[in-house]
């Protein structure tokens, strides 16, 4: 956990942060009434996103810089570019939201491509070792 983290667990309770998690400066994690937020296992959130729940984010994930996530659950293994914005969607295990792009249907997250070979060393257990 980096330095200026807020954890907002007045509206929602609980927010669960797995083992062996990456929460970068200047997140913040928000909850509506009576949900949770929780994030898997080995998921990294990079620098100034918001994580505004409920959702959930599965292991082996990376949600990029600036990035918001809002009412949304990502499946394991996926990789959220940097700039985007993420509304009430469940993209399936391994997608790849490509920078600067707004998903806010299920038929957009649907249509989302797999995480390309050359990010996939990001999302999986090996980036441990690499500071993710």
């Amino acid at each position: 956990m980096a330095p200026g983290i807020l954890l907002r667990a007045d509206d929602a309770t609980p927010i669960i942060i797995g083992d062996e998690c990456n929460i970068q400066d200047g997140v913040v994690f928000h909850g509506l009434k009576g949900n949770s937020t929780e994030l898997g296992k080995r998921v990294s959130i990079a620098h100034g996103a918001v994580i505004h729940g409920p959702l959930r984010i599965g292991n082996e994930s990376f949600v990029g810089f600036n990035v918001v996530v809002h009412n949304s659950s990502l499946e394991k293994r996926c990789f959220v570019g940097h700039g985007e914005l993420l509304i009430g969607v469940k993209p399936g295990d391994g997608k790849f939201v490509p920078h600067g792009t707004l998903i806010d249907s299920q038929k957009k997250a649907d249509a989302l491509d797999p995480v390309p070979e050359s990010l996939k060393h990001v999302t999986t257990p090996a980036n441990k070792l690499a500071g993710f």
